[in-house]
């Protein structure tokens, strides 16, 4: 089962597997630790994968090297020292780092020298700095990935290369095959990275990420297939081996195409390096020791071996927990008689959250107000309108790594203690994206509203519950709360004018998920609404148009874990 992270889309395979049993996963007959005991057969194997390496030193991340006079290079997870020989044969010292001990004699009788162990293990016995580290399909394998990065740092040179490629997550195989997906390699691969996940990784560890790309594998999608047709590799060995190898590459140039039409490829690579003056994020200092603390682990995985199961579907954990950070963002236009109140009664119900007052370029002293009650003020240039000034508030968020946005009016209408029904909605369906308070979704609930407005939600109501498939009841509320899906789109793409009801259908069309909970709401308390009654018919018209414009209009669909499609002329 992976358990995927809602900011990033990567994934890790829980429950992990006990460290007595790892030997299990991977026998002396695995793939990349020895060759064909056969003459012909090993001969065939070694001119493959030196054209196959060969090959990989002209394309990304290896390329770098050719940037780099050759020097010392570390290879972690070098398994039987293919890419270490061809590397030797260019000028560069190579050291291998294997766990597997069949692994590292089968290099060394080769003349690739390596080293049986970890950088756990290891890392305190590599003295001399690396002008280069590789991990080659080798992260996605260790248990704590952000230890082994930080290790990989200390062993680099100031200016140094890290490279590393393994498979890409984010990609549409992966998205097409799920469980049969070959590259997912269940319970093998303990991390499953996205491009974003791989970034932030990057950073955390210390070290400065300088591009990534992805490439296409000869072997991913036919293997793929297999699985999803039969439900096992079935050319393991022999004639039928070689012939499956023969026509994946004859193929290859398809599969490259399919790529490229439809999105990321399967391998995803990774360039950094070593800044001196890059700094650690909170949480793990370069240079320390791995931590021995490590996930709870009293679930064991049963399987075997040679038949572990390919899990049916991948589970999304994505739940409120007492460490995320939490914002509220409180956008405000000469809104001075309320924000003061408005601040203080939410540091009073949800002092977990942080207080941003958005001030829209009020000239009645709302930031002043504000700044009073012990908010933080976000201070526009001159008045932009609700729309980006709530989009400035998702930037400041997903620039500030907060895991959850509550958006609420500065006008009074809003009441700080019915955040608690959003936060349990959230919490009780960990699947959504962002949660609604609705005023008219039960009698109990009840909002006087001018008949004009009363007509306009109600026919916005119409429409997008017909748009979306789910009932929706106000979609007027700016009375909502976001996970980090949601902050992520709308950091970057927020309507502009009457935002609330196009919000709606951008999340729809972008598959994230929404729920409408009841709460009350109060009248405005202080300054004037921006939709008078002379503007509600103009409002609607307006707001109709550019639903309808918006339905016409292409629209990119990621899934999790992708990039949000950002442009303003892709999405409504």
């Amino acid at each position: 089962m992976v358990h995927i992270c809602s900011w990033c889309g990567s994934g890790r395979t829980l429950p992990e597997v006990a460290p007595e049993r790892l030997g299990e996963l991977y026998p002396p007959s695995y793939n990349a630790f020895t060759l064909p005991a056969n003459p012909l057969a090993r001969i065939a194997a070694t001119a493959l994968f030196r054209w196959r390496y060969w090959r990989a030193l002209r394309r990304p991340p290896l390329d770098e090297l050719s940037s780099l006079a050759p020097g010392r290079l570390l290879d972690v997870g070098s398994g039987r020292g293919d890419l270490g020989l061809v590397l030797s044969e260019r000028g560069w010292q190579t050291t291998g780092i294997e766990p597997s001990r069949e692994a590292c004699d089968e290099a060394n009788a080769r003349g690739a020298s390596t080293v049986h162990g970890t950088l756990a293990t290891e890392s305190s016995r590599l003295h001399d700095e690396f002008d280069a580290v590789l991990f080659q399909h080798s992260l996605e394998h260790v248990a704590e990935p952000l230890d082994d990065l930080c290790l990989a740092r200390e062993r680099l040179r100031p200016g140094g290369l890290l490279l590393v490629s393994l498979p890409n997550f984010g990609s549409w195989q992966a998205r097409r095959f799920q469980s049969d997906w070959f590259h997912l390699d269940l319970p093998r691969h303990r991390s499953h990275f996205t491009a974003r996940g791989i970034d932030l990784l990057l950073r955390r560890a210390g070290l400065q990420p300088l591009r990534t790309s992805t490439s296409t594998s000869a072997d991913g999608l036919p293997m793929s297939m297999q699985y999803r047709s039969f439900g096992e590799r079935r050319f393991r060995s022999g004639l039928p081996l070689y012939a499956s190898i023969v026509v994946a590459l004859a193929t290859s140039p398809l599969t490259a195409l399919a790529d490229r039409v439809a999105g990321a490829a399967d391998i995803l690579h990774a360039v950094a390096s070593r800044q001196t003056d890059v700094r650690i994020r909170p949480g793990r200092r370069a240079g320390a020791k791995p931590s021995s603390r490590r996930r709870d682990r009293s679930a064991q995985y049963a399987g075997s071996a040679r038949n572990f199961p390919r899990w049916r579907g991948l589970v999304s954990e994505r739940s409120v927990n007492h460490n995320s950070r939490h914002l509220v963002i409180v956008p405000a236009y000469n809104e001075a008689g309320t924000v003061g109140e408005v601040v203080r009664s939410l540091n009073a119900h949800v002092p977990d959250f942080d207080v941003l007052v958005i001030d829209d370029g009020s000239t009645d002293g709302t930031g002043d107000v504000a700044r009073a009650a012990r908010a933080r003020t976000l201070r526009m240039p001159f008045n932009l309108g609700i729309g980006s000034a709530v989009q400035a508030g998702f930037v400041y968020a997903l620039e500030n790594g907060y895991d959850y946005v509550l958006q609420f009016d500065g006008d009074g209408q809003h009441i700080a203690s019915e955040i608690a029904h959003l936060r349990a909605a959230m919490v009780d369906d960990p699947s959504l994206d962002m949660v609604c308070g609705s005023r008219f979704l039960s009698a109990e609930h009840g909002y006087p509203a001018p008949i004009s407005r009363r007509t306009g939600i109600h026919l916005f109501a119409f429409l997008l519950s017909r748009i979306i498939g789910q009932p929706v009841s106000d979609p007027t509320s700016g009375f909502r709360l976001y996970n980090r899906r949601g902050i992520a789109l709308f950091a970057r793409d927020y309507p502009h004018d009457y935002p609330e009801v196009e919000a709606v259908v951008m999340l729809h069309f972008h598959r994230l998920r929404m729920r409408e909970v009841p709460v009350t709401m109060r009248p405005r308390g202080s300054g004037r609404s921006s939709i008078g009654s002379g503007k509600s018919f103009y409002y609607m018209v307006k707001v109709l148009l550019a639903i309808f414009i918006g339905l016409a209009r292409r629209r990119p669909t990621p899934e999790p874990g992708d990039e949000a499609p950002v442009a303003a002329a892709q999405s409504i």
